[in-house]
Formats: structure tokens, C-alpha cells, sequence
């Protein structure tokens, strides 16, 4: 994080036979807000954790990373509820739940060109997701789509992209 900008981490937790448990995580920093829960089995691969918030501002987050930010200030908000479980037996997690992005613009070292007005939703089912991109731009090009993970574990996609200029 940035020197001076402001975060706080609390949680509540216990250690209880072979499971380390947190009841209750929250993470602020500048005006945003995340909480979570989990369980983690000791000495095994299972493990339950989930995370939430309403409004996370992407603002928030260039003070966090360095792959935000740059020239151009951030702003937008992302959105989330989403939780992540590994049960004995399972050969990977599966996942459930959402994440939003609304309004996003921000500036990263991996596009060229900064991202604008993103607005775009994913949701979570199991060892699946649909990733569904309403509107996003960035220098000249303007895309839509959806894209569909039918097979995380397997990396299986199918995905349908509509942008009439590649800039």
C-alpha cells in the first residue's frame, strides 16, 4: 500500500481440534469495506472461505497495488459475494456466488490504453462461471460478450466477443 493511506484489518477467530476457523475478517481501506469467514482444515486441502462487500471503490484500490493507477485516476465500484469449498475428496474447489464491476476506469500496465466505462458481472456455479460483459473500453475499441468457463478445473471456455474496431 501507499505510505499514509489508511487500512485496518480485524478478525475473530479460533484453533479447535485440526480446524483453524475465522468467524468474522473485515479489511477497510479508504472508504471501502470487505468481510469474510473461513475454515481450514490442518494438515489437509479442505478449507470453506467466502468474502463480501457491497462497494468496494476502484479508487481505493490504486493505493493497494501497483498495477492501478498511473496517469489517470480511477473510479467505478466492484461489488462481491462469493465463496470458495473444498470438501475431502474433492479433486478442486467449487465456487458459488458474484462480482460486479460498475462504472469502472482505471489504468494498468498490462492494457496499453487505460479501461473505461466497464461495467460487467461474473457469477460462480460450482466448477463453472459466466462472465458477462455489458460494455468496456479502452483507446478506440469498444466490447461486448459473454464468456462462459464451463470447466475451470479444465480450463474449457467458450466465448462469444463483439468489438467492430481492435485499437
Amino acid at each position: 500500500k501507499a505510505p499514509g493511506f489508511a487500512m485496518k484489518a480485524e478478525a475473530q477467530g479460533s484453533l479447535k481440534g485440526q480446524f483453524a476457523t475465522v468467524e468474522s475478517a473485515t479489511v477497510s481501506f479508504g472508504s471501502s469495506n470487505i468481510t469474510g469467514s473461513g475454515t481450514k482444515k490442518l494438515g489437509a486441502p479442505d478449507f470453506s472461505v467466502s468474502a463480501a462487500s457491497e462497494r468496494v471503490l476502484i479508487a481505493d484500490i490504486d493505493s493497494l497495488s501497483q498495477r492501478l493507477g498511473g496517469r489517470d485516476l480511477s473510479s467505478g465500484t466492484l461489488a462481491f459475494d462469493v465463496k470458495a469449498v473444498k470438501e475431502p475428496g474433492q479433486e478442486s474447489a467449487l465456487y458459488a456466488g458474484r462480482v460486479s464491476v460498475s462504472d469502472g476506469s482505471f489504468s494498468t500496465g498490462v492494457i496499453a490504453n487505460p479501461i473505461r466505462n466497464a461495467n460487467a458481472r461474473a457469477e460462480f456455479d460450482g466448477n463453472s462461471g459466466t462472465l458477462i460483459i455489458d460494455r468496456l473500453e479502452t483507446g478506440s475499441t469498444v466490447l461486448t460478450g459473454r464468456v462462459n468457463v464451463l470447466d475451470m478445473t479444465g480450463r474449457v471456455l467458450r466465448f462469444d466477443l463483439d468489438f467492430p474496431r481492435l485499437h
